[in-house]
């Protein structure tokens, strides 16, 4: 917690544990492996100036690891299991710079005020991978992302629900409904 660390390679390690790097502000660079299973909650939180990719075959992801990071992109793979506490969350707010966010095929459900609500300015592009198990867009999954222009469901959506503001506050400009809708 508030280390002067600057990078750190973490290939060995399967778990990063609640609060293992909260609040190292210098923290500019990680190595994860491919095998990290699980990064707990504020695992990485308040790392300010963190670019970080997530591991190929990650499955679980605390709801507040990522709070505050620098990265402008997340890519979530297709392993996540997990998606937090309860229920799968990530304010936009806490994710300043992230401008682009894909989701796995294997993304099944975006709960009520559950997904990338919050105040935001920099999200600007969603993408839900092809042949996405989505079914559901609940109450208020992207309120308030402020930039929010683009919204991708992909090839062969399931998607069934979108439930109420779940883009309001939006500046969307490219949205296509999925006929399942």
């Amino acid at each position: 917690r508030g280390s002067s660390i600057k990078s750190i390679d973490l290939h060995e390690i399967k778990i990063i544990n609640v609060d293992a790097f909260y609040q190292c502000r210098q923290l500019e660079s990680v190595v994860l492996s491919d095998s990290v299973k699980k990064i707990d909650q504020y695992a990485f939180a308040d790392c300010n100036k963190l670019n970080l990719r997530l591991p190929k075959y990650l499955e679980e992801l605390g709801s507040t690891s990522l709070n505050n990071i620098a990265s402008d992109t997340i890519i979530f793979p297709n392993t996540l299991k997990d998606y937090g506490v309860g229920k799968w969350y990530f304010c936009a707010s806490s994710l300043p710079n992230v401008v682009y966010v894909e989701f796995p095929m294997t993304f099944y459900d975006a709960k009520d005020e559950g997904l990338l609500n919050g105040n935001t300015q920099s999200l600007k592009t969603v993408v839900f991978e092809d042949n996405s198990k989505l079914t559901k867009l609940g109450q208020k999954c992207f309120y308030g992302c402020l930039s929010l222009a683009s919204v991708d469901f992909g090839e062969n959506s399931i998607l069934n629900l979108i439930d109420n503001e779940a883009f309001s506050g939006c500046a969307l400009r490219s949205i296509v409904i999925p006929n399942s809708v």
